[in-house]
């Protein structure tokens, strides 16, 4: 059985994806930057780790993620990171980066977007900038197989992004959404996701390889807040600002936060705006004929938040 190191052991994808390939029946390592029972403690920007144990498998999980930090701890984390996890487990065959569907432009026209359209771009903000280039260190690695695999928007147990967000935003009975809801949005399950990984170590294709991983399908804004409110027994009232509002209000508060140099997020960026309102759907059939990718969670049975 082949044996898996996993970095952002700590993390809400990195635990889940632990968890999960254990399940499965491999030897796994868990590798995080805070030190807990169970778990290697590394800082991956910091250097490589020296002393490496063997592994077959690298599944590369760690991240600077959020919508409000600097560009240079971004850099440090995604990048160079990522080259420092690449340098430390040269024997093994297989290197998975966990990238984001954040690498395509935000602005770019196409209503479907494959592995190749839209990637890039000007408009891409420091979280995305910086993936890409992760994208590109692990493209020019000497591993066997590189896959990199993009979700967009990833829900489940234990979430510690998606759902602590949306708690925050409808304290007050109601939840305020950029634009009129009726774009279409591509969300990806942790579980869906994890089963992408998995069949990416079974498969393991020769050189570099790239895929979207999302759910089956991908809603209507509108339906899935409907979905998530009967799943979670919640009432709260929708209400709608105007895109090009919505835009201005979070220059206002970027500037403003930018101008007091406040480390807490903002409650509304830029960055979140175009990820709510953009009407773009990921296609996921490369993964479905390549891996044998076949979902089995979506957003109408599981969309729960702790």
């Amino acid at each position: 059985m082949k044996k898996i190191a996993i970095t952002g052991a700590t993390g809400f994808v990195g635990n889940f994806v632990a968890n999960y390939l254990e399940s499965k029946g491999y030897e796994v390592r868990r590798f995080g930057r805070k030190k807990k029972e169970g778990i290697v403690s590394w800082d991956i920007t910091t250097g490589k780790l020296e002393a490496a144990e063997t592994f077959d498998v690298v599944v590369h999980c760690a991240a600077h993620v959020t919508d409000w930090s600097s560009y240079k701890e971004f850099y440090n984390t995604n990048v160079i990171g990522t080259r420092n996890v690449l340098e430390s487990f040269p024997k093994a065959t297989t290197f998975i980066y966990i990238s984001s569907a954040s690498v395509y432009d935000p602005t770019c026209k196409e209503g479907v977007i494959d592995e190749n359209t839209c990637v890039g771009g000007d408009e891409l903000n420091s979280y995305g900038r910086t993936k890409l280039l992760g994208e590109i260190e692990v493209k020019k690695s000497s591993y066997k197989s590189k896959i990199i695999l993009r979700p967009h928007i990833i829900y489940g147990p234990n979430d510690t992004a998606i759902g602590p967000r949306i708690k925050k935003a409808i304290k007050h009975n109601f939840l305020i959404i950029p634009g009129g809801g009726k774009n279409h949005i591509s969300f990806t399950h942790i579980e869906n996701l994890s089963e992408a990984i998995y069949l990416s170590i079974l498969r393991s294709p020769s050189g570099n390889s790239v895929y979207n991983i999302t759910d089956v399908e991908s809603p209507v804004f509108n339906e899935a807040v409907e979905a998530f409110k009967k799943l979670n027994n919640l009432n709260f009232k929708n209400i709608y600002i105007p895109k090009i509002m919505s835009f201005f209000i979070a220059k206002i508060f970027e500037t403003i936060y930018l101008i007091l140099n406040l480390k807490k997020a903002p409650p509304l960026t830029p960055y979140i705006v175009r990820q709510m309102t953009g009407d773009h759907i990921l296609d996921i059939s490369k993964a479905i004929k390549e891996l044998k990718y076949s979902p089995k969670r979506n957003y109408k049975e599981d969309f729960y938040i702790d």
